[in-house]
This record gives structure tokens, C-alpha cells and sequence, in this order.
């Protein structure tokens, strides 16, 4: 279970190790040198993850070692030291020693000869990074080798080009080792409940070689096939995990360098394929702090959702990895340190793909930090007692006192700033004095340190602080300064746009408003604009909320009312930081020139120029006489509104199209009419008739002209006069004769065309009409036709149906909005029952041989066998151009062969038996077969049991019947043997004689 983990130092000898040392003599330790190679730790708890270890908390982690002579001097009592420091992430006075063993071995003389191998037994007593040195020393020289320097935890080394080591252990506090589930919880959804996680011997963790701690691990599937679940989620909640224990701001003071806090690692082995028929495999992980009630995702170092998915390779356990945070290669785990102080639970949700996979094994469950670890070499406090008020921009100091007690060794203790709120920077904004205070540990003393800040011009008012961090002895502690900053308000505002010149309704100008806080504290800007003439600003008034250094802009369009007299105009857009009054009281102090002492008023000035615009609108538009009379004049009125609406008085005449040419018909409208702006006029259209007249529809459109600058109407209304009662002359529309569907038979999900036929009469070329398709009374399509005067068209409409079974079809005609006029159809609805056919497909048996295969552990002798199914139509209409396929899925090889048969027709009511081709089943493998309908037609599959699928064993090749089995090869051998024995018999006897 051991993982090799070179440690250390590398002992060589001689003037590489202590450079310009000038030695009298031979130093014995340079006879001597540590084994590297077989160097390393392993521990009771968890072993090796990598090229580093990790150890357990109040479990033995046992150190490794060996010399090695270099010399033919035997030597004998060396002193081989093992000393573990602790360490985390403070170089180096936090370095205290753990542990410290002393055992003396002999080293046989030879060049190469090694010593025993050194055994040291070191329980932990909390977790973290530790630091391990190897020392060795020879009775008789004056120091011993290899002291120094100090090891730290993810250093690489590389005493050999091509092979490298990494210094130091891990000591973890929660482990799960797989071998019981007990304390977890276990959920599944959309997925059989007893398929779900437990702890068990699983064939992939059946040997070391394929588990990291043999036998058991966690794992979720069919514990009989040892497969995933074919669908659904299992998730793997842990037992809650209190993170209180450790440190909550681990931080390297040397490097500025801030490290994981807290790890959460694991193994995992095996198979979560992409991407299957039933989804996309994966394991995810979740994080609660709520006892489960809520659960947020896991991320990664680069902020990704912790997803594992694919296949692991060969057969050693992956892991979650992450650079380290000091030296060079990965680090493993995943950082929980954000969750430090919380109680926690951590969940793995495995969703399988439905495909054939392993599903993943999760096995060493670990949590590592850093423990806080307490002593109380000094203590400090603030000296400032005020909190002060201070202006962007300014500067502050405070001071605080560190008071330290007797030690046993000299303390170093430094200050660093860590954090700070706002935009102050700690390493450039902070400073202290002095930076480090160093003391011989004999006495005590009491010092003052000051700290300078500088506040960013930019600093928010209001409360802020900066975290003043100790670190010595072992222990680090924190002092909060806090001071007010003052506020101060700089609004600017700006308008951007057109300022001046002409402006009309018909083309409104863009005018924006850009705001900037330039101030420190969050303003709320009120904006209003105001004007004494008809301008109009499309942003009304409003407030806008900005943070310091935040900007804004208020996009707008400035226009007139329509209506408007021309001439000039002015406007106002004002801003404030406290609310404005209302608009007339606004404008009257604006006007006045009482200006409030946080107003901005922006003023612009537009020249509105002169604009006509007519509209025409008639009461009524349509108009016939049912009756007309053989001879004599008749006179009809239309009735018109005609609106200004311009910026001013005009005078408008009218002019009228499509009568010209027409005997008997004449048009009489006003001459000229004066109107005001913004206001409308009755007249009346009369045309005056001569009978006899050909009948008809006839229709002519009148337009306005406005006598100012000879501009036309916006509109010129269409108005239609119809002659005689005969609904040719009137125009309809007609539904002609019956519905057909092409099909003979209508088949369910399979497109039908419905055919039709209209008829058209007096309805102009460029119309169309629209029709609606109903399905037992509701409507589920319409369409829009074209149609030619007085002529048989014909239609279609295509439509699938969804349900089987009698079903009320209706064509549907839609009255012609636009002619405003109703009820004019001949004939509005055609209707007929039809029955939809279904098809409905089965795959109910599969043979092998003319053996119906069970599903239920079916086992095969090795040979070459036909293949047939069964196959059922249980619909009420044959299918036509079927086709039934074989898969044959070797699954020990992952190979795959397919067979197809196409089937003509397959009857309503009758098993249909399909021979596909003979297949030969190779000893000792497992095979799973399926076979499934697709269809080459329109038609839909209305099922989902349109497949099979069984596994079946293949054993292995009978053996050949032995030679002792044959009855005559059995007689002859009795026989030779009966005549031997005869035979020696008869020997001894005469010998005797």
C-alpha cells in the first residue's frame, strides 16, 4: 500500500556540500551518503497519492531510509537523525520540530555496501504540510552531514537527470476508505434504488493492482451484471464534515503567495461513456452547508464545475489534480477552502449514459488543511482608540504594540498587510515601521509599530478598514484599523445631440443626457425636463442610482406635437442630486431664475417650421343599389372626415379616380374647404347615377390636396358602389363539390392530402381567400388560396394525424375581411368522416437455432446457428416496406455485426417470423443481440417496443472424449495386462521349482 516518496536531501560528499571549507584531514561523514533511491514514507492511513505522501491524523506514518558506504573503511554507531518539522506556508520560524528519532546502524566496508534499512515510527498529531530532514553523523567528526537547509512540503528535487522527488508529507483529518457505508447517505432518482452506491468488492478493485486500498470501494450499478445503472442519477452524500478546525488564512509571507486552504481529494477508476443512447455519462460534485437542504457545484482552480467523465486509463486510480503552489508539477485535490468555518457535506452525483460502462469507483475519500495551532509567544494591540475621519486623497497612520513573552528560542515575529476594503492596494497604499522585529527570546520587550496608509482619491465615504497581519513563533494574529472617509459629490452632467435648429414631428432628433459621478459615496440623480412651448422629450423624469466613477447615459428623441405652430421653441433638462419640484413649478423658478444649489440646467432652442398633412377617413365606404331602375337619376352621398393635421391653417381641394369613363355615374365634391390646425371637417361625396346602368362593382378613390404647397393626403380612401342584387355581380366565394384524400387508406403519422375545389365570382384578380382545417371541431391548420374570376379550382391541404380511430374532418371558408362585407359565401363549410388506420410493431421473441432465448441467463454452446424473431403487427392495417435488422454485439471484443431483411407487407393480427443469416457464436464470450424495426414509409412507429434486446453466454469447446472412455481400447488393455500377469505368474513359480 506504500507509495515510494523520495524525501529530502541529497548527502553527497565532499566540497559540493559545503563550499569553500578548507578541512584537515578526512571527514568520516563524507565516507557515507543517504540511499535517495530508496528513500521514502508510507503511512497506516492513506498512502501514496503521486510522487508525494499523505499521512492521517493519530495513524502511523513510517520513514524509510539507508546509507550507503563510499569508502572500504567499515563503519559502525552512525547516527542517522529523522527530523519533522511543521509546516504551513510560513518560511521558516514557523518551522517547529514534530518529531525527532536517533538510531544508530553499522555500515559494512565497501564501496557501495548499504546499511540495513532505517525504520522511523511518527504518529501525527494534526493535520497539514510537514517538512522531513535526514541527517547523519560518524562518532569522531566534528559535525554531522545533511543538516541543512529545511525540506518544505512540494519542492521538487532532482538528484539524478530524468528522476525527481518531491519533499515532505501531507497529514489528512477525514478518510473513507471505502469499506463501509455506513454514516453516508444514498439517493437515486429515475433509477432502481438497490442499484445505488455501497461499499463493495467490485472485479475492477478485486486486486491492488486495480484498487488503491484493496479490497473495497464505493460504487453504484447492477451488482449481478456489474454494469452502471441503465439510466437515472445516484448521488453519494458524505457525513457531515466540520471545517472549523482549521486555518482560515494560510498564507506564504515569503512568496506573497496565498495556497489552497483546505483539500478535498478521492480516487476514481473506470468508464462514464460521453455519450449514449439515454444521455451524457458523468460524475458531478456538489457542496451544501445547510445539512443538504440546498446544494451548490464544486469548481476547479480555473472556475470550472467539477464534471468527471470518459474513460481512466490503464489500471492505476486518476485523481483531481491542480498545480502546486510552490516548486514545479501538480498538486492533488480540489480547493474547498472557501467553505472554512462551515459545517459541510459533499455530494457525488453519478448519471450514467444508458450505453455499457463501468460507472465510476470512488475510493480514499480524504479532507486536508492546515490545523490552527496555538501558542502564545507575543500578543499585540491598537494603540489607536479614535476612529478617524479622513479625506480621499489623504493620508493616515496608526500605531499598534507587541508585547512578547520568555522563549526558549529567539523570535522573529513580521508584519504584513493582507487585506484592506474599497480600492486600497495592501502592497502599495500600507506600509509599516518597523517591517520585522527580531528578539533574542530571553526577555521580554514592547514594541511600537506604525502603520501608514494613503487613501486613493477614488476611496467610497463611508467605513473601511485594513487587516494588519503578526506572524512569529508559530502563530500569526490579526489587528482591524478602521477610519471614516469623508464624502464629497461631483455630479457632471452633458447633453449630447442636436442643441438647435429646425424640427418638425415627421423627424424627431436624437438627444441623450451622459451623467458621471466624479464623486465617492453612490448618488441618486434626479433629471427632468420642462419647456413653455409644445417640444416633447421621449425620456420622462426619473432617478438614476450611480456608484462612484459610474456613468450613465439617457437616450432620448426630442420632437413637437402634431400641430405645433411654428416658430421658436425652447426646452430645459435639468439634473440634481436632491429630488426636483414639479414640472410648472420647475419651469417658473428656471424662468425666474431662482436656480437651486444642486440644479444643472441644460437649455436648447428650436425653430419649429411650417408642415401640412391631410388625412381623409370615410364613414362609409360600401354602397349598392339592389333595385336598379330601367331608366331615371338617382343621387348617393358619401360621407368623408377630413383632418389638418399640420401646424397651422390650410385650405384644401379634392380630386377623385376611377369614374372617368364610366356613362351615366358622376362625382360632385367641394370645390375648396378651409380648416384649421389640428382639427377636422365633415363634407359629402354625392354621385349622381342615370339609369340604365351595366351592373357591377365599382369602385374610385378620392384624395385631398392642400392648396399651401400642393401636398397630396396621407391617404386617399377607396369607396365601392354595387349595381344589382345577383351574388355574381355582388362577389362570393364558394366551396365547390366535396373533400377527397388521396390516400386510400389515411394512416396515423403519415401525411394526408385533402383535396378541394372553390369557385370565384365579381371579387378582383388580386385577391385570395383563406380556409381553416378541422379536426373534430377544433382547428388545426388554414391556409391561403389564390383563384381566378369564375372559374373551378382546385386545392390541397396537407395534414398528419395523431390519433387512430373515427375523427369529424371540416373544410372551413373565412370571410374577406378587407371587403367588409359578411355572409356573401354560396357555401362556407364542407365536412366528412374518416378513419384513421394505425400501426403498431412489435419485436416479441428472439431464436437461436429454433430456441426462444429467455433474457434470463441463456447459455449457448460454441457453434454456427440460423437467427430468427417474431415479429407482430397489433394495429388495424398492414405495414408495407419494413425492415427488420440483427445486431450482434460481441461484448467481450466490442465488435459489432449488423444483418437486414425487408419485409413487403407484415398483416394486421399475425406473427411474422423473420431468418436472418447464420452467425457463428465463438466459445467463451458473451453476446448480446437486438433487433429492431425501422420503417422505409411515412408512416410513425406508435410504440416504443419496436426493438429487443438479449444477452446470451457462449461456453466453452467440449473436450475430446479421453482414450480411457472407449469400451474397446478399455477390453484390450484388461486383456494385455490379464496376460502379463498370467504370464509373471507362471515365471516365479517355475523359478521356485
Amino acid at each position: 500500500m506504500a507509495i515510494f516518496l523520495s524525501i529530502l536531501f541529497i548527502g553527497t560528499a565532499g566540497s559540493g556540500m559545503f563550499a569553500g571549507e578548507q578541512a584537515s584531514g578526512t571527514r568520516l561523514s563524507e565516507m557515507i551518503k543517504l540511499d535517495i533511491l530508496n528513500t521514502y514514507t508510507s503511512s497506516d492511513g492513506v498512502s501514496g497519492w503521486g510522487d508525494f505522501v499523505v499521512g492521517r491524523v493519530n495513524k502511523t506514518t513510517t520513514i524509510v531510509t539507508r546509507i550507503m558506504n563510499n569508502d572500504d573503511v567499515p563503519l559502525k554507531d552512525v547516527e542517522v537523525t529523522c527530523t519533522v518539522y511543521w509546516y504551513d506556508g510560513f518560511y521558516p520560524d514557523r518551522g517547529a520540530v514534530m518529531f525527532k528519532d536517533i538510531i544508530l546502524v553499522d555500515v559494512p566496508p565497501g564501496d557501495g555496501q548499504f546499511s540495513e534499512m532505517i525504520n522511523y515510527y511518527w504518529v501525527p498529531s494534526f493535520s497539514g504540510a510537514y517538512m522531513i530532514n535526514i541527517s547523519a553523523h560518524v562518532p569522531g567528526d566534528a559535525r554531522e552531514m545533511s543538516t541543512e537547509p529545511l525540506f518544505f512540503q512540494g519542492i521538487r528535487y532532482e538528484p539524478i537527470p530524468g528522476s525527481h522527488f518531491y519533499s515532505g508529507v501531507w497529514v489528512s483529518s477525514e478518510y473513507w476508505d471505502g469499506s463501509s457505508i455506513e454514516g453516508w447517505e444514498m439517493n437515486s432518482s429515475v433509477a432502481p434504488a438497490e442499484e445505488g452506491w455501497a461499499s463493495v468488492i467490485h472485479p475492477l478493485s478485486s486486486t491492488i493492482s486495480n484498487s488503491h486500498s484493496a479490497p473495497y470501494c464505493f460504487w453504484s450499478g447492477n451488482r449481478s451484471t456489474w454494469n452502471a445503472s441503465v439510466n437515472g442519477t445516484h448521488s453519494l452524500i458524505t457525513p457531515e464534515i466540520d471545517l472549523n478546525r482549521f486555518d482560515p488564512e494560510p498564507y506564504d509571507i515569503e512568496r506573497s503567495v496565498r495556497r489552497p486552504q483546505i483539500f478535498l481529494l478521492y480516487r476514481y477508476k473506470g468508464t462514464l461513456t460521453p455519450f449514449g443512447p439515454n444521455g451524457e455519462g458523468s460524475m458531478m460534485h456538489y457542496i451544501s452547508i445547510d445539512n443538504g437542504s440546498t446544494w451548490d457545484p464544486l469548481f476547479d482552480i480555473k472556475d470550472h464545475q467539477v464534471n468527471e467523465t470518459g474513460n481512466t486509463s490503464g489500471h492505476i486510480w486518476d485523481h483531481s489534480s491542480r498545480p502546486f503552489y510552490v516548486g514545479n508539477g501538480e498538486m492533488v485535490g480540489i480547493d474547498i477552502g472557501a467553505y472554512q468555518g462551515e459545517r459541510i457535506k459533499i455530494r457525488f452525483d453519478q448519471t450514467v449514459s444508458g450505453y455499457d460502462e463501468t460507472g465510476y469507483l470512488l475510493d480514499d475519500i480524504t479532507i486536508m488543511g492546515m490545523d490552527l495551532v496555538e501558542s502564545e509567544p507575543f500578543q499585540i494591540e491598537q494603540m489607536n482608540k479614535e476612529v478617524p475621519q479622513v479625506d480621499p486623497g489623504s493620508s493616515v497612520s496608526f500605531e499598534l504594540k507587541l508585547s512578547t513573552k520568555r522563549t526558549q528560542e529567539k523570535l522573529i515575529v513580521r508584519f504584513q498587510c493582507i487585506n484592506a476594503t474599497g480600492t486600497i492596494s495592501p502592497d502599495e497604499d500600507v506600509s509599516m515601521d518597523p517591517q520585522v522585529l527580531r528578539f533574542d527570546g530571553n526577555t521580554t520587550e514592547t514594541n511600537i509599530v506604525r502603520v501608514y496608509l494613503d487613501i486613493p482619491e477614488n476611496e467610497r465615504s463611508g467605513s473601511g478598514s485594513i487587516l494588519i497581519r503578526a506572524v512569529g513563533g508559530g502563530i500569526s494574529r490579526d489587528l482591524f484599523f478602521d477610519f471614516e472617509v469623508k464624502p464629497f459629490h461631483d455630479l457632471k452632467t452633458e447633453l449630447i445631440g442636436d442643441l438647435g435648429g429646425s424640427i418638425d414631428r415627421s423627424d424627431p432628433l436624437d438627444l441623450d443626457l451622459f451623467m458621471i459621478n466624479s464623486g465617492n459615496i453612490i448618488e441618486n440623480v434626479y433629471h427632468a425636463f420642462v419647456t413653455p412651448s409644445d417640444l416633447i422629450w421621449t425620456r420622462s423624469s426619473e432617478r438614476v442610482a450611480l456608484d462612484p466613477g459610474e456613468s450613465r447615459s439617457i437616450e432620448g428623441e426630442l420632437t413637437v406635437a402634431n400641430g405645433t405652430i411654428s416658430g421658436k421653441k425652447i426646452g430645459f433638462i435639468v439634473s440634481s442630486i436632491i429630488p426636483l419640484p414639479g414640472d410648472d413649478i420647475l419651469l417658473d423658478r428656471i424662468i425666474s431664475m431662482d436656480i437651486g444649489p444642486s440644479w444643472i440646467v441644460h437649455e436648447f432652442n428650436f425653430t419649429v417650421d411650417q408642415v401640412h398633412s391631410i388625412d381623409i377617413v370615410p364613414v362609409n365606404r360600401y354602397m349598392e343599389v339592389t333595385d336598379p331602375p330601367d331608366n331615371g337619376s338617382l343621387s348617393l352621398e358619401y360621407e368623408l372626415f377630413v383632418l389638418n393635421n399640420g401646424n397651422g391653417m390650410d385650405q384644401i381641394s379634392f380630386t377623385y379616380d376611377g369614374l372617368d369613363e364610366i356613362d351615366g355615374m358622376k362625382l360632385i365634391l367641394p370645390e375648396q374647404i378651409d380648416i384649421q390646425p389640428m382639427s377636422s371637417m365633415m363634407v359629402k361625396a354625392v354621385i349622381e347615377l342615370e339609369f340604365p346602368l351595366p351592373m357591377g362593382r365599382y369602385t374610385f378613390m378620392i384624395t385631398g390636396i392642400s392648396q399651401r404647397d400642393g401636398k397630396l393626403s396621407d391617404n386617399s380612401p377607396e369607396l365601392t358602389l354595387v349595381i344589382g342584387s345577383n351574388p355574381i355581380s355582388s362577389g362570393t366565394f364558394l366551396l365547390n363539390g366535396s373533400m377527397q384524400f388521396q390516400q386510400g387508406d389515411v394512416i396515423m403519422g403519415m401525411e394526408v392530402i385533402i383535396t378541394f375545389s372553390s369557385l370565384t365570382f365579381g371579387i378582383p384578380d388580386d385577391d385570395a381567400f383563406t380556409v381553416g382545417l378541422q379536426v373534430n371541431d377544433l382547428e388545426v391548420k388554414t391556409g391561403e388560396f389564390p383563384y381566378s374570376i369564375g372559374e373551378g379550382n382546385e386545392h390541397q391541404l396537407t395534414y398528419e394525424f395523431t390519433g387512430s380511430g373515427p375523427h369529424m374532418v371540416s373544410l372551413v371558408l373565412y370571410e374577406n375581411i378587407g371587403l367588409e362585407m359578411s355572409g356573401l359565401g354560396l357555401l362556407t363549410k364542407l365536412s366528412m368522416n374518416v378513419t384513421v388506420r394505425k400501426i403498431d410493431l412489435h419485436v416479441s421473441e428472439i431464436f437461436v437455432d429454433g430456441n426462444r432465448l429467455t433474457g434470463e441467463g441463456d447459455n449457448i454452446d460454441p457453434g454456427t446457428y440460423p437467427i430468427e424473431a417474431s415479429i407482430w403487427n397489433l394495429g388495424d392495417i398492414a405495414a408495407n416496406i419494413v425492415t427488420v435488422s440483427l445486431e450482434v454485439y460481441d461484448m467481450d471484443e466490442m465488435n459489432r455485426t449488423v444483418f437486414h431483411v425487408n419485409l413487403t407487407d407484415v398483416d394486421v393480427g399475425r406473427e411474422t417470423v423473420i431468418a436472418f443469416k447464420s452467425i457463428q457464436l465463438d466459445p467463451e464470450r458473451d453476446y448480446r443481440l437486438t433487433v429492431s424495426i425501422y420503417n422505409n414509409t411515412r408512416w410513425k412507429d406508435n410504440t416504443e417496443n419496436n426493438d429487443l434486446s438479449i444477452v446470451i453466454q457462449v461456453g466453452e469447446i467440449p473436450p475430446d472424449e479421453p482414450i480411457w472412455r472407449d469400451r474397446y481400447l478399455l477390453l484390450v488393455g484388461l486383456g494385455v495386462t490379464l496376460l502379463v500377469s498370467v504370464v509373471l505368474f507362471l515365471y516365479l513359480v517355475r523359478k521356485k521349482l
